[in-house]
């Protein structure tokens, strides 16, 4: 993600950065104090009043961009005295893109690691109704936890579809 904002910020003459949905800086670019302006930017787009905003700050330009329609997905903040070469919808479309599908899929892994240690705790549990002769509870917990992991995988499977309709695969 960090490459990105960098390429971002090279892009835009500036820095770019990305707030999670309750406005904590995930990363930026360069890695620095966020000017205020880029703050308060990107919190007008995160609090739902646009889904893009584009104004001057002095000589720099500001931009913030909600990254998708989801909720918790973060804002991306631009400030740069060439922030026009972004803002253009053809250069401004598949990044960001990529950058919601790349925060997509690192939330999806971090969700399969969830399920995972789920998928662990709650076997040693089936495992101990079992052992205790409680094999209806058991067979009810470990169906439950078929479609949490069915359901995981199939977010992660979504997403990389998502990624191969942006990025090409290549031999």
């Amino acid at each position: 993600m960090r490459r990105l904002l960098t390429r971002f910020a090279d892009e835009v003459d500036g820095s770019a950065a990305l707030f999670d949905a309750a406005g904590k800086p995930i990363a930026s670019a360069p890695d620095r104090a966020l000017p205020e302006a880029v703050v308060d930017t990107a919190r007008r787009v995160r609090l739902g009043s646009y889904r893009s905003v584009v104004e001057r700050d002095g000589h720099d330009q500001l931009a913030a961009f909600a990254i998708s329609g989801e909720p918790e997905a973060p804002t991306l903040a631009l400030a740069g005295s060439a922030l026009d070469r972004f803002t253009s919808e053809p250069r401004r479309t598949d990044p960001l893109r990529v950058l919601a599908l790349t925060w997509q899929a690192q939330h999806a892994h971090e969700r399969s690691r969830r399920v995972e240690a789920a998928n662990d705790q709650v076997g040693e549990a089936v495992s101990h109704l079992l052992m205790d002769g409680g094999l209806a509870t058991a067979h009810r917990t470990a169906e439950a936890l078929r479609e949490l992991v069915a359901k995981a995988n199939a977010d992660i499977g979504r997403i990389s579809a998502g990624i191969s309709t942006v990025l090409p695969l290549r031999d």
